[in-house]
């Protein structure tokens, strides 16, 4: 049981530094092996644990899925900036082009 909780947390630990990292593809597999370990958890009986476990890690997502809703926010903004900028200079070198 002990060991099982210890890897449970080795891949928590893996999840949170691959979304460090903004590895995201490899981030979602870590995901579902946290998933297939939880459910393991829960076939063996470890109910309590396996409860408190998924609470744990909906808040750790729950945090994690904002955060990145941030940085999506950021880089959308820097996305139509950069876009804006494009267009004006496109604007501008028209204008030159014609007079």
């Amino acid at each position: 049981m002990l060991a099982d909780q210890q890897q449970l947390q080795q891949q928590i630990c893996q999840f949170e530094a691959l979304l460090a990292a903004e590895q995201y593809d490899e981030a979602c597999k870590a995901c579902v092996e946290i998933q297939q370990h939880l459910m393991l958890f829960q076939r063996q009986g470890n109910t309590a644990d396996v409860a408190d476990d998924i609470r744990a890690l909906k808040s750790f997502f729950d945090v994690k899925i904002e955060e990145l809703k941030k940085k999506l926010h950021q880089i959308q903004i820097t996305v139509a900036s950069l876009d804006q900028f494009r267009s004006n200079k496109v604007s501008e070198a028209y204008q030159k082009n014609i007079f």
